[in-house]
């Protein structure tokens, strides 16, 4: 019974050389798995499918430990972008794709100074790219002026996304506007910056708008400083928009149909700031001049064509309360004995006055603006008479008469040549 037990109880020395030998065993068997056989009938080839997606899989699952142990460590630029790009095909094998894009080695500052170069109908492309490229395309300093000059928009919502990138500076002149400004599949539908523009400059003179898109387009500017509306159609919801703009300086209405007194008295009573405001032509009368007369600030007025005429007390209620004004226009305008005195005595920081037209000024009262030292231009195109004309320069031979043949007062160009300004601010030739 002893001689079994010491039989069958192998020493330690024996245990522990057959866990050498099962060791060996094991590790000749791994080594073997390894090894991809030639193709031949006598010799062993792991060439089965489900064997090769076992083997993947194992180290797949190797290869995901070590990345679980180096997540704790800070990636390095070149780690994330191979982490980017890592996918799991249908075996769940772990792929890493090469990324051949050069653009992608670049910076956002490098990429925004290389779009910086192109115009906005080439970034426009280029926001179709990718979602990157789309992210740097739109960013404010590329859409801070946009030109649509003549053009038409039909595609409802597109100019919204357009005004919605930041836009500061807006030529819209001459264009036809005949879909909405914000569709229903607007970006910014659930978020405050839908319900307002940050446009400050809007040149929207002698433009078609079809229904009430002028109207929705001005409710949602609210910061303008620069308004052209010229040649527009307007009623009683674009005058309450209009009135929202308390920050407004330049008001062009010249020729606008619809303009009645009460429109004057709610933006005057609301737009408290104006400086320059042009409302030639627009079926006005002397009455006007009480609801202008608010604005202590204006500097250049423009009420060619007024209706009935300027008597002394309405010129002498303008010129007492707008103390600051450098450029008067009351072209084809009856004006009473006395007016041009009025003007003389109290704006004495007139640089520019237009008479012309005039037919009830006599060639007599001209001297009453001889003493105004400040006066530089003055345009009385259509009633003087040569002699009385070289009179009159003769005492002052530095004013420059009938040098100005149209109004530039509150318009956006200023010239009758289009230099890609939009008053005073650069906006180009074309989108």
């Amino acid at each position: 019974m002893a001689s079994f037990k010491k039989r069958h109880n192998p020493s330690k020395k024996a245990r522990a050389t057959v866990r050498d030998v099962d060791d060996a065993y094991l590790k000749a068997y791994l080594e073997v798995e390894d090894i991809l056989w030639d193709s031949d009938d006598n010799t062993p080839c792991l060439t089965d499918d489900d064997e090769q997606v076992q083997m993947k899989q194992k180290k797949t699952k190797h290869l995901m430990k070590i990345k679980q142990k180096q997540s704790s460590h800070i990636q390095t630029k070149e780690e994330a972008m191979e982490q980017e790009h890592a996918q799991t095909n249908k075996y769940g094998v772990l792929e890493i794709k090469e990324n051949n894009d050069p653009f992608d080695r670049l910076s956002n500052e490098m990429m925004l100074k290389t779009f910086s170069y192109l115009s906005l109908a080439s970034l426009s492309q280029c926001a179709q790219v990718a979602h990157r490229w789309k992210r740097l395309s739109y960013d404010k300093q590329f859409w801070r002026v946009v030109n649509l000059d003549c053009r038409k928009l039909t595609v409802d919502g597109l100019l919204g996304r357009i005004l919605h990138r930041g836009v500061h500076i807006l030529r819209l002149s001459r264009a036809e506007v005949r879909a909405q400004i914000c569709d229903n599949d607007c970006s910014y539908k659930d978020d405050d910056r839908c319900s307002s523009f940050e446009l400050t400059h809007l040149d929207a003179s002698v433009t078609k708008f079809t229904e009430d898109y002028l109207t929705n387009l001005l409710f949602k500017c609210e910061s303008l400083v620069n308004l052209s509306l010229e040649g527009c159609k307007i009623a009683i919801p674009e005058v309450t928009a209009i009135s929202l703009n308390g920050r407004l300086e330049v008001l062009n209405l010249t020729n606008v149909i619809g303009l009645t007194l009460p429109a004057v008295d709610a933006i005057t009573r609301s737009c408290l700031k104006l400086k320059i405001l042009n409302v030639s032509w627009t079926n006005q009368t002397r009455d006007a001049i009480r609801y202008i007369s608010r604005c202590k600030y204006l500097e250049e007025l423009n009420m060619s064509g007024l209706r009935g005429g300027i008597n002394r007390t309405m010129m002498e209620l303008l010129v007492t309360s707008c103390k600051n004004l450098k450029s008067l226009d009351f072209s084809d305008v009856t004006l009473q004995i006395g007016t041009l005195k009025l003007i003389a005595d109290n704006c004495r920081y007139l640089q520019k006055l237009s008479i012309s037209r005039c037919t009830d000024v006599k060639a007599e009262q001209l001297f009453d603006l001889v003493r105004m030292a400040n006066l530089s231009h003055l345009n009385l195109f259509g009633f003087i008479s040569s002699d009385a004309l070289q009179r009159f320069t003769d005492e002052r031979p530095d004013i420059y008469v009938n040098k100005e043949t149209f109004s530039p007062i509150a318009r956006p160009i200023s010239t009758s040549r289009y230099e890609g300004r939009l008053w005073e601010q650069y906006v180009g030739f074309i989108i």
